[in-house]
């Protein structure tokens, strides 16, 4: 009789490197191991530690770009609580449920491990056309073997009922004799279902996708963007003067970019205070003005001494509105977000001040 050795692969003070996962990349010493959990030295950061969970078949949820999906987009809620908020709207209730039909796959497939893509589709992350409720669809299932291969399953009868359930709507195969047919039916079927319909994906049945969008889709998928916050987009569309454009499709952001509107238009005001207090007044020193603010008030100084003096023109409002529309996102948002300035002069009283050099 054999005895099998049980003590771990890996002991204090061996340097690891981790491939893939929450910690791809990551490399270091053990600093501290027992059967639950591995802490890492990294290499190049002494002064802190990685804690890598030892789990055996848990469920891990990853976006294209964050393992976990604690990241955000058009949403306050991350990727991680919008895939379970459309979880709980299908047959497979929870984590469990999906855990349960990944597991079947993988005893099915003699693997050691299994997994699913999907499509979410929530209110709160509209890209286009708006969802109604929560709703998820299956893309593709797979499993890794003990030798690292990957096998892929794109067609629904081959998944598990419950994922077989969540499959998303396909045309019958065809073949397309010249070139433009394709074209042909893109157009042809967006006609009949309307801008909201988002185009045709091809499938290879190997994992690869090729996307054909509508040019109505297209356009609306650009003046949404890619900005993660909506205060990004609104700079982006008042300075390509599309706001009223996009408000007109996402009437349900209509409030809040009027109120990015107001208090830009405020802070704007603002400055033209703040350089009158210090350029015409003399009655407070640059440095004494808040630091969100003294960008913007050094611009329009600079503006003055070399495009507005040489002509024999004065600073006007025009010429502050200028200078704050041409800041970089990350200037206006700190000027928003700055408590109103509070005048020492009035503009009145020292329009006709002129500003020292």
């Amino acid at each position: 009789m054999s005895v099998e050795d049980e003590t771990p692969e890996f002991e204090l003070g061996d340097r690891i490197y981790i491939e893939g996962g929450r910690y791809d990349q990551a490399r270091g010493r053990i600093y501290y191991m027992d059967s639950d959990l591995i802490r890492l030295l990294p290499e190049g950061a002494p002064d802190r530690l990685i804690d890598i969970p030892i789990v055996d078949g848990d469920l891990e949820v990853a976006t294209r770009t964050c393992v976990g999906g604690n990241n955000k987009f058009y949403s306050e809620k991350c990727f991680a609580q919008l895939f379970k908020e459309c979880l709980e709207k299908t047959s497979l209730k929870d984590t469990d449920g999906l855990k349960a039909c990944l597991e079947e796959t993988r005893v099915s497939e003699n693997a050691v491990s299994s997994f699913a893509s999907f499509v979410v589709q929530h209110p709160e992350h509209r890209i286009v056309a708006k969802a109604i409720s929560p709703m998820l669809f299956t893309v593709h299932t797979g499993v890794v073997m003990a030798d690292g291969t990957v096998h892929l399953s794109e067609r629904h009868v081959n998944w598990p009922q419950g994922l077989s359930s969540l499959k998303i709507g396909s045309y019958a195969q065809k073949a397309f004799e010249k070139e433009g047919d394709a074209d042909t039916l893109l157009r042809n079927t967006a006609a009949q279902r309307g801008w909201r319909w988002q185009g045709l994906v091809f499938k290879d049945g190997k994992g690869e996708r090729w996307r054909m969008r509508t040019p109505t889709y297209t356009l609306l998928r650009q003046l949404r963007g890619s900005e993660a916050t909506s205060l990004e987009r609104f700079f982006r569309l008042r300075t390509q003067r599309k706001v009223v454009d996009y408000l007109k499709h996402y009437r349900e952001e209509s409030d809040e970019f009027w109120k990015y509107e107001e208090a830009l238009r405020a802070r704007t005001s603002d400055v033209f205070s703040a350089y009158v207090d210090v350029h015409k007044a003399h009655a407070v020193a640059f440095k004494d003005l808040p630091a969100e603010i003294r960008p913007a008030v050094f611009l329009l100084h600079t503006k003055w001494r070399d495009e507005l003096r040489p002509k024999g023109f004065s600073v006007r409002l025009q010429n502050v509105i200028q200078v704050v529309n041409n800041l970089r996102p990350f200037e206006k948002k700190r000027l928003m977000d700055m408590e109103p300035y509070v005048a020492v002069a009035t503009r009145e009283t020292d329009e006709n001040l002129a500003p020292s050099a």
